[in-house]
This record gives structure tokens, sequence and C-alpha cells, in this order.
């Protein structure tokens, strides 16, 4: 805990404010990053061309993993 919150630029007392542990900060993160991620795919037009459709499914794939990586 002590790296994120230096690395968020915030207090420990403040991290622990909203998280009550490691796990549940992990959980909160995984939520939001699968709900993203739910969000951009499901507007993707995938009918049509099947190879078209792949293409699309795996490039916005990669966009919305590389919109993670820090």
């Amino acid at each position: 805990m002590a790296e994120i919150d230096q690395a968020a630029g915030v207090g420990r007392v403040t991290l622990y404010g909203h998280f009550a542990s490691r796990e549940e900060l992990i959980d909160v993160l995984f939520e939001r990053t699968i709900n993203c991620a739910e969000a951009q795919l499901s507007t993707l037009d995938l009918a049509g061309d099947p190879d078209d459709a792949l293409e699309l499914l795996v490039l916005t794939s990669w966009r919305i993993v590389d919109s993670f990586y820090l």
C-alpha cells in the first residue's frame, strides 16, 4: 500500500479511508477496468465480414489495454 499511496500522491490514511485493504483496492480497480472495457466493446459493430469484425475487436481490445498501462 505504501507504493500505491506514493504513486497516487496521497497519504496512507487517505488511501485506507477509501479502501480497507490492498485486496479491496484491487477488486475495485478490476471491476472498474472490466466495466470500462465492456462499455467500449459493446458499442462495436461486429456484423458483416468476420475477418473485419475480428480485426476491429482485437484493435479495440489493445487500445483498451494500452489505456490502462502506466
